[in-house]
């Protein structure tokens, strides 16, 4: 841990969808400048968690607080622009090029409308429009893509589309990046790659916190792992504490028989 500064904490953290309780009474701090990791089995409720501090989702209880102020229920465009960014486990694009697609991420977290600028104050767009090209440019630079700008997002490895998605979520310049599955069904070269991008971000001061099916990267990544298996908090510690602690090798072993009896 490079801080003992909590950026974001959740206390009695519940989401429930039609009596299915995806998290329940979750309470978990993200330090500043650490790589977070979030891992849990199957249907453990790692992206609800994200989607509840992000905006996405409203919580039916508990309550949130990024840099000191409670966010609970906020929703997603004002929390990103408080310096809260995320990616998602499908990297969708637009039908775009790349430049396009990183700059779009530049007006959803301004909140601005281009359309609209254009129309009523057509020098403003035009000057924006060259701020935000330098801006997308260099978040590109700095996940290895900035010779992939003028491509179109749909000639892309599956690699290339998350280092783009990252680079769409760098380009507000957030404090705190949110990272769902940013590794997989990738090989061992690509996931280098991403984890050394992963390392870089947090070299910059951006706190990350980072879900994934691969423990063996979380393990190898994080400074602090929080482990939840239906939705509640079973385990939280060190990269070596979590290996070795019986709740957690329970929880998995659960899921893998689960699998075998399928």
């Amino acid at each position: 841990m490079t801080s003992d500064e909590v950026i974001l904490s959740a206390r009695q953290l519940s989401k429930h969808f039609d009596g299915v309780k995806a998290i329940t009474g979750l309470d978990i701090n993200i330090k500043r400048g650490s790589i977070h990791g979030l891992i849990g089995p199957n249907g453990a409720g790692k992206s609800t968690f994200f989607n509840v501090v992000s905006g996405f989702l409203s919580p039916n209880e508990g309550r949130i607080d990024f840099n000191s102020v409670d966010i609970t229920g906020l929703p997603a465009q004002t929390i990103a622009r408080m310096g809260l960014a995320r990616s998602f486990q499908t990297a969708k694009m637009m039908p775009d090029t790349v430049l396009e697609n990183v700059m779009a991420g530049m007006y959803y977290y301004a909140g601005t409308d281009p359309i609209k600028t254009f129309l009523w104050r057509p020098n403003l767009f035009r000057m924006q429009e060259k701020e935000i090209k330098i801006g997308a440019l260099k978040a590109l630079e700095f996940v290895g893509m900035a010779d992939f700008a003028y491509r179109w997002s749909g000639d892309l490895a599956w690699v290339e589309r998350q280092l783009v998605q990252i680079a769409r979520a760098l380009v507000s310049d957030p404090k705190l990046l949110l990272l769902d599955e940013p590794t997989s069904g990738m090989g061992i070269s690509e996931t280098d790659e991403v984890k050394a991008v992963i390392r870089h971000i947090r070299d910059t001061g951006v706190t990350v916190v980072l879900i994934s099916h691969d423990v063996s990267l979380v393990v190898d990544l994080c400074d602090w792992i929080t482990v939840i298996n239906f939705g509640k908090k079973i385990s939280d510690g060190s990269p070596e504490y979590i290996q070795n602690d019986p709740k957690v090798l329970e929880a998995y072993l659960g899921e893998e028989d689960r699998r075998a009896q399928s």
